[in-house]
């Protein structure tokens, strides 16, 4: 990242953003952009956790982590702050990347680019105020670093590659009149 978000990180604020994942159907819409549900009980994180094949974070599996690994699962997990797991970096010290998705906000929330790039390091100083080891995270914006980083570039697209029109559609609940440049 850029000095400039160096500097920023450090006035450590929290807030929140949609879950990058999207669900979309007659109860519930789930996507990066929108959080709806019709329901007096709010969003069913059950399917959430079931279509992006996620783990919820149960008693037991608090137990097992403590049992594996000798340490008592952080404290945000043990408090139910968060209900759903893919990785763990303190115990396992395992390097981290974090993608901001400046581009995104900036496609489609109708913000300048000035607006979704602050609201970048604002996601920013969240991510860095729970506690991953700062030299073993990589936090990076879409809009700063991948058009200075042309070996970045070349891995984008090899991913992009391997990733169908369908599954983007599923994912992002894309419609055949969105913007084309959300799709690269």
């Amino acid at each position: 990242m850029t000095d400039q978000l160096d500097a920023k990180v450090n006035d450590l604020t929290v807030k929140s953003e949609a879950d990058p994942a999207a669900v979309e159907d007659d109860d519930q819409i789930v996507n990066p952009w929108e959080v709806v549900s019709k329901s007096e009980k709010g969003v069913d994180y059950d399917k959430l956790i079931k279509r992006f094949g996620s783990t919820r974070i149960d008693q037991a599996l608090l137990d097992r982590f403590e049992k594996v690994t000798g340490h008592k699962p952080h404290h945000m997990l043990r408090r139910g702050i968060f209900f759903s797991q893919r990785w763990l970096q303190e115990v396992f010290d395992v390097p981290l990347v974090i993608q901001m998705t400046d581009d995104e906000k900036f496609l489609w929330k109708d913000l300048k680019v000035e607006e979704a790039l602050r609201l970048t390091y604002e996601n920013a100083k969240d991510i860095i105020a729970l506690g991953f080891d700062v030299d073993k995270t990589f936090i990076f914006s879409d809009m700063e670093y991948i058009g200075s980083c042309p070996a970045f570039y070349r891995n984008m697209l090899k991913v992009q590659k391997c990733v169908t029109f369908n599954q983007v559609k599923g994912i992002f609940g894309f419609g055949d009149s969105d913007c084309i440049a959300v799709w690269e």
